[in-house]
């Protein structure tokens, strides 16, 4: 399970300013406690001339609403899944409120899509959209068979950027969920030194890449990793680097330049690391 609640305490806690680039603060339990009343219950609307006081919900992909999400959907796993949880031959992923279950065994399968499709009478009132739920095995839930998106033998389903096959327990880069114009970009000006273009590109992809090739790196090695891994590379470059590098005009006959972007490709695979030759380690130093 991937969960990233926080835990705010009587001395100390941990919230993240709003923004493209975060930082981390340290505040006082209560200054966190009245930060989340006014996020919930005081949030503020200028729709027109007119400011409104919204009297429910949270605004979605703010802070706020991501981490008490989180801490929601992690008492509720506690409580509900303890035991689907610590079954070894069970793996439940959850990146904020998306979802993947991957068993072996029917019913485990089946309760839980179950739960959250039709509710439980536990008080979390949590309910998924049938239309956003992917299956691979034939449900039980008849009244719910002609809403639910069915996965093919060969299928995969997409989950936060990741391609997993059912069939044959890989895992795969989505493309289509790679938007450059999403993307924190550093800011260079275009007369800055070959040397300053370079490092703003490594800390551009380091920050755009680095959670994905991580989770890659953590799975079990085989074949389909390593071109899980290169597909990866080769759609940062392509969606990414190359864009970034012409938008601040790195020189692309540079020498320096020209073995930087050759060698750019190994330093992501390693880890963001460079180690082949140290006579040129120096071009990967940020």
């Amino acid at each position: 399970m991937d969960s990233t609640a926080h835990r705010v305490d009587n001395e100390r806690g941990i919230f993240p300013s709003a923004g493209t680039q975060r930082t981390r603060v340290w505040i006082k339990g209560a200054e966190a406690l009245q930060i989340l009343e006014k996020a919930v219950i005081q949030q503020r609307v200028i729709f027109g001339k007119k400011c409104y006081v919204a009297g429910r919900g949270i605004p979605q992909g703010s802070s706020v609403s991501t981490r008490l999400c989180n801490l929601y959907l992690g008492a509720m796993e506690r409580e509900r899944y303890a035991d689907l949880i610590n079954n070894k031959d069970t793996l439940l992923f959850r990146y904020v409120d998306d979802y993947v279950l991957l068993t072996s065994e029917f019913g485990v399968a089946n309760n839980f899509l179950r739960d959250l499709l039709c509710g439980v009478e536990d008080g979390y009132d949590v309910l998924a959209d049938p239309s956003k739920t992917a299956v691979n095995f034939k449900t039980d839930l008849h009244e719910l068979r002609c809403c639910l998106p069915m996965i093919g033998v060969d299928g995969c389903v997409g989950w936060c950027g990741y391609e997993i096959y059912p069939n044959g327990l890989k895992v795969s880069i989505d493309a289509t969920r790679f938007n450059p114009k999403q993307r924190f970009s550093p800011s260079v000006k275009e007369t800055a030194k070959a040397r300053a273009k370079r490092l703003a590109i490594m800390t551009y992809v380091k920050a755009v890449l680095q959670r994905r090739m991580e989770v890659l790196r953590t799975l079990t090695n085989g074949k389909w990793k390593v071109m899980a891994m290169r597909k990866l590379v080769r759609l940062g470059f392509s969606w990414y680097v190359r864009p970034y590098a012409k938008k601040i005009m790195l020189n692309p006959k540079g020498p320096m330049n020209r073995i930087f972007m050759r060698l750019l490709p190994s330093w992501i695979l390693q880890g963001f690391e460079y180690s082949y030759n140290r006579r040129l380690s120096h071009l990967f130093s940020i």
